[in-house]
Formats: structure tokens, C-alpha cells, sequence
């Protein structure tokens, strides 16, 4: 069972959202959602589904395990 401690999604969104130099709402259109979507995932009041985090993973073009668990913004 995974240890949800070490989870830390919503984190990891903002840091490379940031890197790349993107908005919540840019980032929405790739993926096809709304911004309140992307909001709601970063304020981690819910998580995306696979797809979005597949999506999201290869839309920035890191790993899913860099992208799922905690890291620092160094290692993103």
C-alpha cells in the first residue's frame, strides 16, 4: 500500500507549472479542463484522475513518480 505521507501531487503542479512559466488557465487548455479544475488540484481540495496526471506528466515531460510523489522544486 503506498504511504500517502510521501504524496504530494498538487505541490509538484504548482512547481512546474511555475518553471514553465505557465498560468493555471494555459495549463487548463492543454488538458481540457477549467481553471477552477487546476485550482482545485494545486489547493489539493481534489486530485486529478489518471488521465490528467498521464497528461499532465507528458505535457511537462517528467516521470510520474516526480510528478506524484514529494520532491523538491530542485529535482523538478
Amino acid at each position: 500500500m503506498l504511504d500517502k505521507s510521501n504524496i504530494s501531487i498538487s505541490k509538484n503542479i504548482i512547481a512546474l507549472r511555475k518553471k514553465f512559466e505557465e498560468t493555471q488557465l494555459q495549463l487548463a487548455e492543454v488538458l481540457g479542463v477549467s481553471n477552477r479544475t487546476i485550482s482545485k488540484w494545486e489547493n489539493g481540495e481534489s486530485e486529478p484522475e489518471l488521465q490528467y496526471i498521464l497528461a499532465i506528466a507528458e505535457h511537462y515531460q517528467v516521470k510520474l513518480e516526480k510528478l506524484i510523489y514529494e520532491t523538491t522544486s530542485c529535482d523538478i
